[in-house]
């Protein structure tokens, strides 16, 4: 049996590796409303690169919340 050959693990490989959408017609509306707010903000406040907090934030005010199975948790 030959040796194994090491891997790059900081490669994704082809079975982990997601396409990503480019085009418009190929995103979800959802997706599409995601990056219209995230872009908003970053004009808005002259952030290029917003924190995972803002990003956090983006998210609250698109509607999105964590439930708790009964009701959104504050």
């Amino acid at each position: 049996m030959a040796p194994q050959q090491p891997t790059d693990s900081s490669q994704p490989t082809a079975a982990t590796k997601a396409p990503k959408p480019t085009k418009a017609d190929q995103m979800t509306p959802e997706l599409l409303e995601f990056i219209q707010a995230v872009d908003e903000y970053k004009r808005i406040h002259g952030r290029p690169f917003p924190s995972w907090g803002e990003v956090l934030t983006i998210l609250t005010e698109l509607g999105y919340a964590k439930w708790d199975g009964e009701e959104p948790i504050h």
